[in-house]
């Protein structure tokens, strides 16, 4: 029999179970799926993940909608005059007295739109008086990259051997003035259009460029030179002659940056090297053909100095010996006079030029010699001449205005040949002001001269190698390397045979106290030449003395720089040709030389418009190889 009464909970326990789970499944429904804890706030409103993909390419395809729209025209520009009159009326209302308030202009809309001119013919303008130098020394070389930030002082360079390129030429300022007045403000323009803006020059460029000439004559492609390493200002010079790749602001604003007197040094005579070595100046090539002959006359008064001190002492020995030798004779005389009781016989004394005779003519020379070379003072004025300042008004020079460029990226042992030519902005470039015959020159930013070229120049070789002698027995040949560090010349002697390499890494030992102590003195002597020995070949031959022929037997040195032409030397002096047996006998000379302490790092801004510092009397030189 069924029990009754009993627990409620126990009597309903299924039924609550189920209620339960169909709350947590109801609360869990809400709060996982309908009110997404992973809904976030995007565009205004809370949005689950499906729905911010979908809320994303809705706003994409509205983009892409309005991207293919037409573009909409600007409201008209409101010059806002009526305001701005309403304005100045209410804030001097109450003032009486008579006052015109400037009022902003409009610019004639026709005048910038039916504006036209000539380009100015630049390239009539001839550059003349084109030089070319270059010179071999020891430089201050940069070891950083040198930009605004990083310039070019003694702490970011180095003492090394470099060989410099500079090309002159000379400009006629005053022409480029006038064929730019004659385009924009000239009687023959329009008044409206006649702009004095428009007719100043400004330089925009310094294009040098440069081909190699080979041994057969051959001659590379033209390639532009960028600017020196030393050069902060190399980017902002950066040549870009079409009007659209200009930067920001265009062809206005180069003008503005490059219409500045620093600007215009900086491009037109730009700073050479820091000269390093002692006996050595950079100036421009006009100029330094006369540093040169000044230093050769120089080094020639200090030649015959040493000479006339040997040919004094000389005869001051003589003298000293036949004044001796006289008073022997004369002692003996009086000897043999006492012993006779006779005289001895006076001899006539010996006529001999007297010291103020030599010193009259040694005056003569040297006075003759100023006269027809250029003091180091001259040279230094005629330098501050052609140089430009901060205060040089360039529309008003009379003579040529003098401008070189540098190139510092030469190889040594090769010849080249160099042209240069001037650009000037193009201040129209861009715009529609070009009359129908120069509407081709829309879009050019620089206006060109015809280039100038320059004679051929070689870079001498600072090593270089002479085949001296052979061991006939082992095919082994003595050459002598020779290298130029730091301003002199060094020589070591190799043994070399077939199959070596001539040359290799040397320790430099000097027993020189002196030496020792200088900075020019290397630790290391690089004397690696590259150049293999091929083989030793036996010649015989005839050669020519006076009007007969007359037969010889020698060795020949065949050897390779490449591995793939074979060159030959004669071995032995006297079988070399006449300008190897000079370069020989120079070089010897040059080891001869005293060796003299680097110049200190000197001052690079301009002192009474110089450049380099202050005045330096140049020493008397060594002559170079180089030359």
């Amino acid at each position: 029999m069924k029990k009754e009464g009993g627990n409620f909970f126990e009597k309903h326990i299924e039924k609550l179970v189920i209620a339960i789970t169909v709350l947590v499944c109801i609360w869990i429904l809400f709060t996982r799926a309908v009110f997404s804890p992973n809904r976030v706030e995007f565009d205004g409103s809370k949005l689950g993940p499906g729905e911010i993909d979908n809320r994303v390419i809705e706003k994409a395809k509205v983009l892409a909608d309005s991207l293919n729209e037409k573009p909409k025209s600007m409201p008209a520009y409101d010059p806002c005059f009526p305001v701005f009159d309403k304005l100045m009326d209410i804030a001097i209302k109450d003032v009486n007295f008579s006052l015109h308030w400037p009022k902003p202009g409009r610019a004639p809309e026709e005048s910038r739109i039916e504006r036209k001119y000539r380009i100015p013919r630049v390239e009539e303008i001839e550059i003349k008086n084109v030089e070319c130098g270059n010179i071999s020394a020891v430089a201050y070389v940069p070891i950083v990259k040198i930009t605004e930030e990083t310039t070019y002082t003694e702490q970011t360079s180095q003492p090394n051997d470099m060989d410099i390129v500079t090309v002159e030429g000379r400009f006629d300022i005053s022409g480029l003035y006038e064929i730019f007045y004659e385009s924009f403000a000239s009687d023959n323009i329009k008044p409206d259009w006649r702009d004095p803006c428009l007719a100043s020059p400004v330089f925009a460029a310094v294009d040098l460029q440069r081909r190699q000439v080979r041994d057969d004559g051959s001659e590379s492609q033209w390639q532009q030179i960028p600017r020196v390493k030393i050069d902060v200002y190399k980017e902002m010079f950066e040549i870009i002659e079409n009007a659209r790749d200009l930067p920001a602001g265009g062809v206005e604003l180069r003008i503005l940056q490059f219409d500045d007197p620093q600007a215009v040094m900086g491009l037109l005579q730009p700073e050479c090297y820091q000269i390093a070595s002692a006996d050595e100046e950079w100036f421009p090539p006009s100029l330094y053909k006369k540093y040169e002959k000044y230093s050769r006359d120089l080094e020639a008064d200090e030649r015959h100095r040493l000479l006339e001190e040997k040919r004094r002492k000389r005869e001051s020995q003589l003298t000293e010996r036949r004044s001796a030798t006289e008073r022997g004779s004369k002692e003996a005389g009086d000897s043999r006079n006492a012993r006779t009781g006779g005289a001895s016989r006076r001899t006539a004394p010996r006529r001999t030029t007297t010291s103020r005779g030599r010193e009259s003519r040694e005056r003569g020379r040297s006075t003759r010699r100023s006269s027809e070379t250029d003091s180091m003072d001259d040279i230094y004025e005629q330098f501050d001449e052609i140089l430009i300042s901060s205060e040089t008004a360039l529309s008003e020079m009379d003579e040529l205005l003098a401008f070189w460029a540098h190139d510092d990226s030469v190889e040594q042992g090769k010849r080249y040949q160099y042209r240069i030519r001037l650009g000037i902005f193009n201040p129209i470039a861009g715009t529609n002001q070009f009359v129908r015959e120069d509407e081709d020159k829309k879009e050019t930013a620089i206006l060109w001269t015809d280039f100038a070229e320059t004679k051929v120049i070689e870079i001498p070789q600072r090593l270089v190698f002479f085949a001296g002698d052979i061991q006939e027995t082992t095919n082994t040949v003595t050459v002598q390397v020779s290298r130029y560090v730091l301003g002199y010349w060094y020589s070591r002697d190799f043994m070399v045979r077939p199959g070596e390499v001539i040359g290799n890494v040397v320790e430099y030992e000097t027993a020189d106290e002196i030496e020792k102590t200088l900075t020019t003195i290397p630790e290391v002597i690089d004397y690696s030449t590259g150049v293999v020995l091929v083989d030793v070949e036996p010649l015989n031959d005839w050669y020519r003395v006076g009007g007969s022929l007359r037969e010889r037997y020698y060795f020949d040195m065949l050897y390779s720089v490449d591995g793939d032409e074979i060159e030959h030397m004669p071995i032995k002096s006297r079988y070399w040709s006449d300008e190897l047996q000079a370069r020989f006998a120079e070089i010897k000379r040059e080891e001869k030389a005293v060796k003299q302490p680097l110049r200190a790092w000197q001052s690079r801004g301009r002192s009474s418009g110089r450049r380099g510092g202050t005045r330096r009397t140049a020493p008397a030189r060594r002559g170079r190889l180089a030359r």
